[in-house]
């Protein structure tokens, strides 16, 4: 059933869901495959119906709550898939994702006080589970200051935990706090060296809003790591890092290598474009540009290809 999942037949992995069914399907698994199956094909009704039965047949499963859950959301019908996580918490107090999903539940409802509660419970319950300390932090909508203090807590009980620290740095970010989310990124790294995620991450920022040679220095050296990967982000960071440093055909390498692992994302293609600009090949600087702006997000560096671009036309229409 998951193979066929994954291929999106779904109309024989409900076949084959509903043939589990038949068999001794003591402990529901056959029902969580259907559950899935007819949530995939968006009958939230019957998914629903299969992990309440998966349920039945196994009180404890987290599994199967989270599919009923996630079905009756899907639904619109918030208040019974919060009916339906409050008795499993009920039944199971001790159970750490069972809290996690009553309180994502109560943050789409809007009911935040009740939500930190339960998020609160399953930091307490699963103090290294990233997860709750991204809910609980999420119960702070209109508070950056409570929302920045529950991600720190959670960095210490956490420091493997390369999501939490990302979070916080897009947040000081967002709030002008450039050089403090470089001293976070810059601390976590010294915790946890081998963070490649957190590496590409402080490269980034450093190439995205610092102007000077040094900084952009010490974003080569972090992602240079990055030289044998197959990885689009990485490859497009080691490769903006070379363009920033004026050494254009390394630049190009490394971004012609993002574009061919992730060939529908403009960042890259602005970042390929401008380093064929800077390397005077303006028929594949306007391709790149173009496509870049074709794709319609205001992505970040927009406004810097579209001068480049009408720089480009204006060059070749007074030649």
């Amino acid at each position: 059933v998951e193979v066929l999942i994954a291929k999106n037949d779904l109309t024989a992995a409900e076949a084959e869901a509903r043939r589990l069914v038949a068999l001794n399907d003591a402990l529901g698994i056959g029902q969580v495959q259907l559950g899935k199956v007819l949530q995939g094909r968006g009958d939230y009704a019957g998914a629903a119906s299969a992990f309440r039965a998966a349920l039945a047949r196994d009180p404890k499963s987290t599994v199967a709550l989270r599919g009923l859950a996630g079905s009756l959301t899907l639904a619109g019908d918030l208040d019974a898939a919060g009916r339906a996580v409050d008795a499993f918490v009920a039944a199971n107090p001790a159970n750490a994702d069972a809290q996690l999903l009553l309180a994502g539940n109560l943050v789409r409802r809007e009911r935040f006080e009740a939500a930190r509660a339960a998020a609160g419970k399953a930091t307490e319950l699963a103090p290294t589970d990233a997860r709750g300390w991204i809910v609980l932090a999420g119960t702070y909508p209109d508070d950056p200051a409570a929302r920045e203090q529950v991600l720190r807590k959670g960095i210490a009980a956490a420091p493997a935990a390369a999501e939490l620290v990302d979070i916080l740095g897009s947040d000081l970010v967002a709030g002008g706090r450039v050089d403090d989310a470089i001293a976070l990124y810059d601390a976590s790294l010294k915790a946890i060296p081998g963070q490649r995620r957190l590496a590409n991450s402080l490269a980034a920022l450093l190439l995205d809003t610092k102007a000077d040679d040094a900084s952009h220095r010490r974003a080569l050296e972090l992602a240079q790591r990055f030289a044998d990967s197959r990885d689009a982000a990485e490859l497009d960071t080691l490769g903006w890092a070379h363009y920033r440093l004026r050494d254009y055909p390394q630049a190009t390498g490394f971004l012609e290598r993002a574009l061919a692992a992730q060939g529908d994302n403009p960042i890259i293609r602005y970042h390929l474009g401008m380093a064929y600009k800077a390397a005077n090949n303006p028929a594949g600087a306007r391709q790149e540009l173009e496509k870049a702006l074709a794709a319609g997000a205001d992505f970040p560096g927009a406004p810097e290809a579209r001068k480049a671009l009408d720089d480009l036309r204006g060059a070749a229409s007074s030649g």
